[in-house]
């Protein structure tokens, strides 16, 4: 009996010693694959980094590149107006027969012939001015007409009840009046 105690304590031993040595391989690979990953990590955070960089170079260069383009576009149109103004090469258009005028030429006839037009004649102008403010005053003198009948009837109203109220009082005079007539018909 006592050789099967030893057996087993010795299997129990040697299974614990085997459970230690995995424990240990276990945590040695998990610590190399944590290692691994951050260096994973780490490369990817500098290549992100760097295509970040490199996107942010090439919108530049595409904004650059547009806004060069548009420059040169805007001088080309700045030194083409200049030759032409300088030249003279813009001519007016010649009209057909029974052609309408338009824009300001057509205007400007307008008011020559005091006809049609957007802009009116001055006459007319001032003929709208003198209109608007002959109706600002009708509006005034209406309202004022108002604000006078509203100010009449309410002194009228108070006027009216003022005379009611002095009816109903009583006064000190009336008082000894009633007593003296009082004194005379029934006597002390």
């Amino acid at each position: 009996p006592n050789e099967r105690k030893k057996k087993k304590g010795k299997r129990k031993k040697g299974k614990e010693k085997e459970g230690k040595r995995e424990k240990k391989y276990r945590f040695e690979r998990e610590k190399e694959q944590r290692k691994k990953k951050e260096k994973e990590e780490e490369k990817n955070g500098i290549k992100k980094k760097e295509e970040e960089k490199e996107k942010e170079e090439k919108s530049f260069e595409i904004r650059s590149r547009k806004m060069s383009k548009l420059s040169n576009l805007f001088h080309t149109i700045f030194f083409i107006q200049l030759i032409t103004s300088c030249m003279n090469i813009e001519q007016p258009r010649e009209r057909k027969e029974g052609e309408k005028k338009r824009g300001k030429e057509g205007r400007k006839e307008g008011r020559k012939n005091r006809i049609g037009g957007k802009t009116t004649s001055i006459k007319a102008k001032r003929r709208s001015r003198r209109s608007g403010k002959r109706r600002i005053r009708r509006r005034s003198r209406r309202s004022r007409r108002r604000e006078k009948e509203e100010k009449e009837e309410e002194s009228k109203t108070l006027v009216s009840s003022q005379a009611s109220y002095r009816r109903t009082l009583v006064t000190e005079s009336d008082v000894r009046s009633a007593s003296r007539i009082l004194l005379v018909t029934h006597g002390p």
